[in-house]
């Protein structure tokens, strides 16, 4: 059975909320905290780090090479998403996953092709 995990970005204080117990994010949610909830795909990277929704990774597969995790309702499942050529992976799998280098919220001058 996959496991369900979650973390929450927090937009006000601009860190990275991770549950103490399952469902917390939502108890934050809830209570009208400004949080935007990331959930976990289920699968980890080659240095053994959790992936989760809105990751960006380093893939050396295609186009550019780097990617966002992405939930793909067209497929459904979990996929990487070229960024900088807006060309999508198809579903995720391990094979295609070298490294987590950080995520969309934390690190978004990760997104500039400089």
């Amino acid at each position: 059975m996959r496991e369900h995990k979650y973390q929450a970005w927090h937009e006000t204080q601009r860190v990275m909320l991770h549950e103490s117990y399952p469902g917390q994010v939502f108890q934050w949610l809830h209570e009208g905290q400004p949080i935007i909830i990331r959930q976990y795909t289920g699968l980890k990277d080659s240095k053994d780090v959790e992936i989760y929704e809105s990751d960006l990774v380093s893939t050396g597969r295609f186009g550019s090479g780097q990617g966002v995790v992405v939930w793909e309702a067209d497929f459904p499942g979990w996929a990487v998403k070229d960024y900088l050529l807006d060309y999508d992976s198809g579903l995720l799998n391990l094979d295609t996953i070298q490294e987590v280098t950080g995520n969309l919220y934390e690190c978004p001058e990760k997104l500039s092709d400089e």
